[in-house]
């Protein structure tokens, strides 16, 4: 086996355990799953901002075996989250969703992010959060799609990971996450 065909083979097993643990597992229990356990004795903020940029490649049909072939959507944009006390005063990501073959994109906004249950929102030294809860889903400027339960992670102050359910989109980002960057974290 080449070198080329071993990397194809391993980032289509990854692609496949991807969808597994998106159909298996609802929601919480995956991010549940892939929280970030932080263990040390760090210290814990209940008032940071993040800023960084949303850099993500969703696969129409990820189960393709032949990921080259695979229809690819890019998302490409800006999120940026405050938290006070506790509380989220303002979360916002803006991104255009641009199929790779060039054809129409379409513009996103994800805003009014509800913490579930009022949960206090905080961040640990190490910069690992996540959050659980709804939020709204714009499409092209209009509201498309309102209360979309949703994670939020910030994993080392280094990468976010946005969880939008499946069913409550209409299949629109095809069971996967979000992923970005954290460009700048203060607490």
């Amino acid at each position: 086996m080449n070198k080329t065909s071993f990397v194809c083979l391993v980032t289509i097993l990854v692609l496949s355990l991807i969808m597994i643990v998106h159909t298996r597992f609802n929601l919480e229990q995956m991010v549940f799953a892939l929280s970030i356990n932080d263990t040390s004795n760090s210290t814990v903020y209940k008032s940071f901002s993040a800023v960084g940029r949303i850099s993500s490649l969703n696969f129409d049909n990820y189960s393709v075996p032949d990921i080259a072939a695979a229809k690819k959507v890019i998302l490409s944009g800006d999120w940026i989250i405050n938290v006070n006390n506790g509380n989220i005063s303002f979360f916002e990501a803006d991104f255009v969703a641009a199929p790779a073959d060039g054809s129409v994109s379409h513009m996103h906004e994800l805003v009014n992010l509800l913490v579930k249950d009022d949960q206090p929102v905080q961040i640990t030294s190490s910069g690992n959060a996540s959050i659980v809860g709804t939020i709204d889903v714009k499409l092209n400027g209009f509201n498309f799609w309102n209360g979309v339960k949703t994670t939020v992670l910030i994993s080392k102050g280094s990468t976010v990971t946005i969880y939008l359910d499946d069913l409550d989109t209409n299949h629109h980002f095809m069971k996967q996450p979000i992923y970005g960057i954290v460009d700048r974290l203060s607490y």
